[in-house]
């Protein structure tokens, strides 16, 4: 049996190394934070300069959720979350703000939140972040034919911190380029791994394997033409950004990271209206990388059903397809239930023009429900997502794309 005494010795043992990590890390690394600093300080210029030309906004609307939550990849947990928004007169997002917060029982804890707020019509300044120790993750090495295994082998621990902010500028006034944004954006980030003696990470020593810094800045473009931000029925996305990660600012190397993805949403009757959901995205490591750095495949963002991070390459492709309704509501509670099917499928490689990757497709499939609270934009969503290896559960606030 367990022993309560040690293991609260250790977990603020645990805690206090943690804290002493991020104090040291942000002493010692001070101008790694020029990245976002720089984005903040360009975005207020262009944000506040023009702040005359914005349209009247809609009332605002919020909800917040006490939670006991389970997550296949992080355990049982109590938190919450909560979201603000509040349209600017139109379909476009003047502000929006979500937080999620979790503390496991198996010692672990989850905290992210963002903030987009649009100053202006044409201006848009987004800023994330994040924090989570994992007691439970996974490595299995590199490539798409690795083998699959649960054991404290395949286990080691790890304290992951990230901030990010990106500007949006809009292309153009009017018509399809009004909803284009150049972007430019700035990545700060600290990964430590610890609890990996006797593990295949250890084993193996790929670089970074006890972690390291994470700090980038990134030019990318990005559209979108959806009728709705959180319940789109027709319309499109796309996104393209290069990412470079400068060995100066405290990286363990120089390298550079591509990044897509295009969506569509079509909706149709079928005794009740349903939402075709589809996203096509990719990415590819343009330099030799540590493995933290490198595309991987499973987890609720990309292949549902497999463990987080099952497999790893210097490229990787996936595709995923939903089915979304909704079913029915009770206006006294403000509450209303859908339901989604979902399949998902991609592919690891090193370079995307050797074509032997189309061999070794993965795919999942699963069923979800979503729930919405307060109103009708405030969506809690469940899905359960099935593999040849296992089934694994997820829950978070809107949908997945």
């Amino acid at each position: 049996m367990k022993n309560i005494t040690n293991s609260t010795v250790l977990h603020t043992g645990c805690c206090k190394a943690c804290c002493s990590t991020l104090a040291e890390y942000v002493l010692s690394r001070a101008t790694a934070f020029l990245p976002v600093l720089c984005t903040l300080a360009v975005a207020t210029l262009f944000l506040f300069g023009n702040a005359a030309a914005q349209t009247p906004d809609e009332p605002a609307e919020q909800g917040l959720l006490p939670t006991l939550s389970y997550s296949s990849d992080a355990g049982l947990g109590l938190g919450g979350l909560y979201q603000f928004h509040q349209f600017n007169g139109g379909s476009r997002i003047k502000s929006l703000y979500r937080l999620s917060a979790s503390a496991y029982f198996n010692e672990g804890f989850s905290l992210s939140g963002s903030m987009e707020e649009r100053f202006t019509d044409a201006h848009r300044l987004t800023i994330a972040g994040a924090a989570n120790q994992m007691s439970s993750a996974y490595f299995f090495g590199r490539g798409g034919a690795t083998v699959f295994n649960e054991g404290d082998f395949n286990k080691y621990s790890r304290v992951y911190l990230d901030l990010s902010a990106e500007y949006g500028m809009r292309v153009g006034e009017s018509g399809p380029a009004s909803r284009v944004e150049f972007t430019y954006g700035a990545r700060i980030g600290y990964i430590k791994n610890y609890d990996i003696d006797n593990t295949l990470l250890e084993d193996l020593s790929p670089r970074g394997y006890e972690g390291g810094f994470r700090q980038s800045f990134s030019l990318g473009l990005k559209g979108d033409f959806r009728d709705d931000v959180f319940r789109p029925a027709s319309g499109q996305t796309f996104s393209l950004s290069l990412e470079y990660f400068p060995s100066q600012l405290g990286n363990e190397m120089s390298l550079g990271k591509l990044n897509g993805s295009v969506s569509a949403f079509r909706q149709f009757n079928f005794i009740t209206d349903v939402v075709v959901a589809a996203r096509l995205s990719g990415e590819q490591i343009l330099a030799r990388s540590p493995y933290y750095e490198l595309s991987t495949l499973g987890g609720e963002h990309t292949l549902r059903g497999y463990v987080l991070e099952r497999f790893r390459d210097y490229g990787s492709v996936v595709a995923n397809l939903e089915l979304r309704t909704w079913l029915f509501e009770i206006p006294a509670l403000r509450m209303e239930f859908g339901g989604q099917l979902f399949t998902d499928a991609g592919a690891l490689y090193v370079h995307p023009f050797e074509l032997d990757w189309m061999n070794n497709i993965k795919t999942t499939a699963g069923f979800g429900g979503a729930v919405a609270l307060f109103n009708r934009d405030f969506i809690i969503r469940g899905d359960l997502g099935f593999s040849n290896e296992s089934w694994r559960l997820y829950s978070g606030i809107g949908y997945m794309f």
